[in-house]
């Protein structure tokens, strides 16, 4: 079975804990990636191509909302 992959991008270690179990417990077909900041995150997303991104939208340094802009515009160049 293939485990799909799901990344949590948040700057708060308890909050990835927490929704790490949550949907571990939930669902049996993901593979679950941490990232605690945003350019980790995009790393991480470039690298799995995930099928689901939970990101905070108040981080350090970068905003969820530019994260979400990055993502988006990757995605155009990788399907060009």
């Amino acid at each position: 079975m293939r485990r799909h992959p799901v990344i949590l991008i948040d700057d708060s270690k308890i909050f990835r804990l927490f929704a790490k179990e949550i949907i571990k417990r939930s669902v049996k077909w993901v593979r679950v990636f941490e990232a605690r900041d945003v350019y980790e995150g995009l790393r991480l997303y470039l690298k799995y191509k995930p099928d689901l991104v939970l990101l905070d939208y108040k981080m350090p340094r970068l905003s969820g909302e530019q994260v979400l802009t990055g993502i988006k515009k990757q995605n155009l160049i990788l399907e060009l």
